[in-house]
């Protein structure tokens, strides 16, 4: 989950109960953003490689689910170039 600390959609105690909901939910907080941050910064870009790239946090290998993993590379490519 992206969130920008500026939100007035997704307070931090809202992602908070998320992410105790589902404990596979990686949060990134970004300090200079509102609701959607605008993933330009390096350390937004960071958080979402890793999040594409690290098996462990995106959980797409635990659920079977390898097709979605590389539609979401796709995708990220895609915006990246």
């Amino acid at each position: 989950m992206l969130r920008g600390v500026h939100s007035d959609l997704l307070s931090f105690d809202l992602a908070a109960v998320m992410r105790k909901r589902n404990r596979m939910v990686n949060l990134f907080q970004f300090d200079d953003s509102g609701h959607v941050p605008p993933l330009m910064a390096p350390e937004q870009i960071d958080a979402v490689n890793r999040f594409l790239l690290d098996d462990a946090s995106f959980g797409a290998e635990k659920r079977g689910d390898s097709r979605a993993k590389l539609v979401a590379c796709a995708d990220w490519l895609a915006i990246l170039s």
